[in-house]
This record gives structure tokens, C-alpha cells and sequence, in this order.
């Protein structure tokens, strides 16, 4: 990690631990408004996070029993063929509903609009009847799917979801709606538990705020709520709450404060309210706020150390790949730049007989294979070629870059004229002995090399165009050869594979 971001890192935990450390302390001395706003400011939010998480969880099911209903080959068939034989239908959605315990399962055809139930076929759907509208409603919606809440008890001791699901033949036709309807049961055990636990009082409204759902301790005794304008202290307030996707507030009902957190479910289009009435003297919020935030304290500056390991092993990571080429393992351009960023500090302490030399090459024909095995074979060739060059380098010594397409560059480090050009001709070599293995049998691939020596002195786009000259008087002279541009040196050449 650089310097400059280890320093922010440890002022970033010096400034939490210390600011969690402060909190834990003043909280410990404040008086019974300050815990007040600290139940506001966490549980209830937390609350209401939990509890939209728990609503979206349990319907996760039945939307995927839905989904795998409309993408079922057998219902998109079975209509496309003219909905022969019903039964298979009806058997289809009895197993289905049996296979998820679904409290029903249904299938209406657009073309006969028949409603076919898991015990037969029950009517046909009449655009002009009410109680069918919603055939009409989803048949016309750009969604795939809706969701409807069957509520047979307003204190939740029953809850059904039902989910009307689009069905589209294979051209994208729509076809038809199947669904599922399944009973929620978690809910009501999830909302007493709020209450036993944390005295949280949880319920649901619809948009118009008509009260929809709630707990058995919500309503005190001979009060009747049918809308959010009824409970006392929100009169004022309700239309903002139905307004807002998310809101807190306090208000006073029956003389006690209570604090309250909103927060619109989308999917429903319901509002979840989650409040607690205040009580500055109860033991459970006293005591457990204390040790939680000793606690906090601990776990949030265990996490935050954690964390800047996990940035820092990260940050390595983001750079190796940053730097490395994915096909071939070896570096690219950028990881050139920090090699050449090195060479060049330490170039004045080179001596004269230990150079760095350079060496372009390029695969010959390649187009052509491409043209002729396609580009996995390509790839296949370029993968080869490095593993090739790579086995004919020191490790610790010279570096391979994969320059461009097919060209890789070598920088070889104490090497003179006559070595880099030994070393080249070796590669040229062991690339020519290379088979490539394709489903028409072998072939040989070759390289056109080009080296040079660094003078410690130039910059790396003249020593490099040097060596791309170098390989172009190779490419020029028949291919599968190295030439230089360094004096004293011996031109080696090869037969040029075609």
C-alpha cells in the first residue's frame, strides 16, 4: 500500500476507535433523552431493514415456483399444440402444488381463456366480470410478474401470496398466466418476536394508508385503527409517511412518546411502520445499549482492521492484473512501464559490459492462422509462443511482454551484442520445433526476431523502434530469422515456413 494511503488508513481507524470510544463514554452519562435518540437512530431502523429483508426472503419462493412454471417447456408446448387432453394440465398443477405445498396453482390460456386449477378446469375468464379483471390487468401489465397479498386476517394469522406470472411461447408471444398461491406463516412470529424482544410494534398500510396488517399488542384495548389518520399524534403527519419512500418521526400517543420509522415496500407498494414507545426507565435498553457499544466498539475496530487487510491484499491483486497480460501470464505494456521505470534507476550503476538487451518478436502469418483454424487456435498459437520464449529466459533476469497481438518484447538483463543474438536465435529455435495441436493434426509456427542493446541513455520508444526495424528487415527478408542492428554481429537465418 503506498504511504499516502497506509497514513489515511490509520487515521480512518484512529478516527473511528476513537469517535466509537468517545460515543461509548458520553452514552454511558446521558441523560434518558440521549438513549431515546439512540433507540431511534438504530433499533428502529435496523428493525425495519430486518423485517422488509425477512418479507422479501419469503417471497423469493414463491416467484421462482411461478417463474419455473411460465418457462416450462411442457405448459408453452402443451398450449401451442391447442391444449389437448386437459387432464395433463390439471395433473401438471396438482403436482406442482402438492411438490411446494402451494395453497393453489392455476394456468389461464389466452387463446381459450380457460382458468385451469389443480382440480380441473373451473371456468372460462369473462373480461366483463369484476371478479376476473385481473386477467385482464396482468395480460396488458409490461412486467412478467405481479404480486397480491390475500389477507384473511388483519392480525396476520394467515397470509397468502399469490403471484400472477406472464407465459410467452418461444417466438415471445404472450400465451397465458400461470401462478402459485403459498401461505406465509413466518411473519406473525417474526412481529411477536419484535415485541418480546425490543417492544416493537410492527404494521402495514397501503398507499391510501388503510391499516393492512398488524401485530396482536398494536391496537390498545377498546381502540379500532382502520387508517394511519385515526392512530392519535399522526393525524397531521400521515399524507407526508405515504408520501416518502422512507421516514422517521416522534410523536406522543396517550401521553407516552413514540418513535417511529417508515419505509415503503416497493413490491406491494405498502408502507412498513415500525415504532416503540418510549421508556427511559426500562433495564433492557439501559443496560444492553452499554455493553453493546463496548462491544461495537471492539467488533468495529476488529472489522476495520480486517478490512484495510483485505484493501491491501486486494489493491496487490488489482495491480498484478493491472500489469499481466490474461491470456498469456506474462506482463503487458503497463507492467513494461514498471519494469522499465526500475531498469532506468538503477541503468548508472550498469557497467559498460553488462547491458540490457531488447529483443522484438513477432509471430509470422499469424492473420493467416487465424484466417485458416480460427481464433481459438490463434490464442492456442500466442499462449504457446510465450511458454516457448519463457522457457528459454533466466527467471530472475530477463522479463517477456506481451508488446502487442502477436509481438512480445524481451528485455535481458547483462547481456552483450553476441549473447542477446545467441539468445534470440535459440528462441526463433524452440518456436519453429513448436506443434501446434489442432482437429486437423500439427503445424509449426515461426518468429521474426529483432535485437538491439540499451545504451542506458536513450529513451524506451527509440531503443524499442531500433528493435522493431531489426525485425522488420527479418519479416522483410523471408521470415523465421533474427536480425540486429548491432555492429560485430552475425545475421542468423532460417527457412521460412509457409
Amino acid at each position: 500500500m503506498p504511504n499516502n494511503g497506509r497514513r489515511f488508513f490509520i487515521f480512518l481507524i484512529a478516527l473511528l476507535v476513537t469517535g466509537f470510544l468517545s460515543v461509548s463514554l458520553l452514552s454511558y452519562f446521558s441523560a434518558r433523552q440521549s438513549l431515546s435518540d439512540q433507540v431511534v437512530s438504530e433499533i428502529l431502523p435496523l428493525t425495519s431493514v430486518s423485517v422488509y429483508s425477512k418479507i422479501k426472503q419469503d417471497l423469493l419462493h414463491p416467484i421462482s415456483i411461478a417463474s419455473l412454471m411460465a418457462h416450462d417447456t411442457f405448459v408453452r408446448d402443451w398450449v401451442m399444440e391447442g391444449e389437448v387432453e386437459p387432464e395433463r394440465m390439471t395433473r401438471y398443477l396438482k403436482e406442482i402444488q402438492g411438490k411446494y405445498q402451494a395453497t393453489t396453482s392455476f394456468f389461464v390460456s389466452d387463446s381459450s381463456r380457460k382458468y385451469y386449477h389443480s382440480s380441473g378446469v373451473l371456468r372460462e375468464v369473462d373480461l366483463t366480470d369484476s371478479k376476473d379483471a385481473w386477467y385482464q390487468r396482468v395480460s396488458q401489465m409490461s412486467k412478467d410478474y405481479e404480486i397480491n397479498i390475500d389477507i384473511e386476517s388483519r392480525a396476520l394469522n394467515q397470509l397468502t401470496v399469490f403471484i400472477n406470472y406472464r407465459v410467452y411461447d418461444y417466438q415471445g408471444n404472450y400465451i397465458g398466466v400461470t401462478g402459485v398461491g403459498l401461505g406465509v406463516n413466518s411473519m406473525q412470529e417474526m412481529i411477536e418476536s419484535y415485541r418480546s424482544s425490543l417492544n416493537l410494534d410492527i404494521f402495514f398500510t397501503d398507499y391510501q394508508g388503510n391499516i393492512l396488517l398488524y401485530g396482536p399488542s398494536f391496537m390498545p384495548d377498546g381502540e379500532s385503527y382502520n387508517n394511519l389518520r385515526d392512530i392519535p399524534g399522526l393525524e397531521q403527519v400521515s399524507q407526508t409517511l405515504l408520501t416518502e419512500r422512507s421516514s422517521e418521526l416522534s410523536y406522543y400517543k396517550q401521553g407516552a412518546r413514540v418513535h417511529l420509522n417508515s419505509r415503503l415496500i416497493e413490491e406491494f407498494n405498502w408502507h412498513l411502520f415500525v415504532e416503540r414507545q418510549d421508556d427511559p426507565w426500562d433495564k433492557r435498553i439501559w443496560w444492553p445499549l452499554l455493553i453493546n457499544l463496548a462491544i461495537g466498539c471492539l467488533v468495529s475496530l476488529l472489522i476495520i482492521i480486517l478490512v484495510v487487510m483485505v484493501i491491501h491484499r486486494y489493491q496487490k491483486q488489482l495491480k498484478d492484473l493491472a500489469e499481466t497480460d490474461k491470456l498469456t501470464g506474462v506482463r503487458n505494456r503497463r507492467g513494461f512501464e514498471q519494469i522499465w521505470q526500475l531498469l532506468s534507476q538503477s541503468s548508472k550503476k550498469r557497467a559498460e559490459n553488462d547491458g540490457l538487451g531488447i529483443v522484438l518478436l513477432d509471430i509470422d502469418h499469424f492473420k493467416r492462422v487465424n484466417d485458416q483454424y480460427g481464433h481459438l487456435i490463434g490464442d492456442k498459437v500466442i499462449e504457446q509462443t510465450a511458454r516457448c520464449i519463457k522457457q528459454q529466459l533466466k527467471p530472475d533476469n530477463d522479463y517477456i511482454v506481451r508488446w502487442g497481438g502477436e509481438e512480445f518484447l524481451l528485455l535481458l538483463e547483462g547481456a552483450d551484442a553476441e549473447f542477446v543474438q545467441q539468445k534470440a536465435e535459440q528462441i526463433r529455435e524452440a518456436v519453429a520445433n513448436n506443434k501446434v495441436e489442432t482437429d486437423s493434426g500439427l503445424f509449426s509456427i515461426t518468429v521474426s526476431i529483432g535485437c538491439t542493446l540499451w545504451d542506458g541513455r536513450e529513451g524506451a520508444d527509440h531503443v524499442i523502434h531500433r528493435a522493431d526495424e531489426a525485425m522488420y528487415l527479418a519479416k522483410t527478408a523471408g521470415r523465421n530469422q533474427v536480425c540486429s542492428d548491432l555492429p560485430g554481429t552475425q545475421e542468423f537465418t532460417a527457412v521460412t515456413i509457409d
